[in-house]
């Protein structure tokens, strides 16, 4: 199937294939022309690309988006595949067709999912290889702004791992999405500005955080407590940290209406005050998070006053004073933590791990079985 003389052909035609195989850690192999005009198919962890190619790495690239997406991302994944669903249109039963045909030629039996899986990677390569395929991407799903972090995201993965010109191409399609996410979230500040404007002009409350964010916090909350904060404020809990950004949250302030405050603090929940000491860093040192648009669900290392483990609802991008904020809407502890998980998983949300070796230690099915003063000896044993 391979020849020295197939792969010095091929190299000579595409100097850069090589090198960014190499690069990217992907075995290749050089083969006569495939069925239906393939360039080339995985197959075993193996690339087979055809000396006729003409741009074998449109395959390769593709491949290592779609893999990085469906491991980190399979909500948005889904959405590109029903994107190219779209996209193709009539033409998509023979592309995938296609894809059967030309595996089974090989002795691979490949399922109507893979088959759509290997399209889509076809696609997931044309992004970085043409720029205008890119554009009218960006055009459609302006309005999905998680499919388009996530696509930056997998394509931002292989920038460090190459050169020259393949490094280039590949930055500037990370480069052209960022600005695409950067003018939406402009755009979206602006829109949930006049929202906000509309809504004060109502007669809604207006909560801010600018008496409060020069207090110390041990200051707010003596504040809290003394009943000397007005229903309008908002308690400031420091920026948010960075090691939230895997959950969609950017660097904001992090603020807590006291109407919201006080439903955690007084009202059902049994919340201590050693956990509003320590609730920055419990964030910081979070093991996991459920997202679902602007709600994101964080699950933290603390345990509230009965030792069940605490929960912190956000809504990202929120707005007071004007500008945007990350709202604490909600603390609380979980009491049944594995029917918990498993609503989440199926109502749709989308898991993200913060810290995942804690994080796979809590979701281990004899976690929610156990007595709650051993449940939460785990979340402190387990480091």
């Amino acid at each position: 199937m391979e020849s020295k003389f197939l792969q010095a052909r091929q190299k000579k035609k595409c100097p850069g294939t090589a090198r960014t195989l190499k690069a990217l850690g992907v075995r290749v192999q050089f083969t006569d022309s495939l069925e239906n005009g393939a360039q080339g198919k995985y197959e075993k962890g193996t690339v087979l690309i055809a000396k006729d190619a003409q741009d074998p790495l449109k395959q390769v690239y593709g491949h290592e988006i779609t893999h990085r997406m469906q491991e980190l991302a399979p909500t948005e994944y889904a959405d590109l595949r029903e994107s190219v669903r779209a996209e193709l249109g009539s033409e998509l039963e023979f592309q995938v067709q296609s894809r059967i045909q030309l595996y089974g030629r090989h002795s691979v039996t490949l399922s109507y999912e893979e088959a759509l899986d290997e399209v889509t990677a076809d696609y997931a390569g044309e992004l970085i290889r043409d720029g205008q395929v890119l554009e009218d991407f960006i055009q459609r799903h302006r309005e999905n702004r998680t499919l388009l972090e996530k696509l930056r995201d997998a394509i931002r993965g292989l920038i460090s791992k190459l050169t020259g010109k393949e490094q280039q191409q590949v930055r500037t399609a990370e480069e052209r999405l960022s600005a695409a996410l950067d003018a939406a979230a402009k755009q979206a500040e602006k829109l949930v500005e006049n929202k906000n404007t509309a809504t004060q002009q109502d007669g809604d409350a207006k909560f801010s955080i600018k008496r409060t964010k020069d207090m110390p916090l041990s200051e707010q909350l003596k504040a809290f407590y003394d009943g000397k904060l007005r229903s309008s404020d908002a308690l400031y809990f420091g920026e948010t940290p960075d090691t939230l950004a895997a959950a969609g949250l950017d660097p904001l302030p992090l603020a807590f209406t006291v109407a919201d405050f006080r439903k955690s603090a007084k009202e059902k929940h049994n919340v201590p005050r050693r956990v509003w000491k320590n609730l920055h860093e419990s964030l910081k040192n979070a093991l996991f998070a459920f997202r679902l648009g602007d709600r994101v669900g964080i699950m933290t290392d603390d345990i509230d006053g009965d030792g069940k483990p605490l929960l912190v609802g956000i809504e990202r991008n929120a707005v007071m004073d004007r500008k945007p904020v990350n709202a604490i809407r909600s603390v609380y502890g979980l009491d049944n933590p594995g029917p918990w998980l498993q609503n989440q998983f199926k109502s749709g949300k989308e898991y993200i791990p913060l810290n995942k070796q804690r994080a796979d230690a809590f979701s281990r099915p004899t976690a929610h079985i156990r007595p709650r003063w051993e449940m939460a000896s785990a979340l402190w044993i387990v480091l």
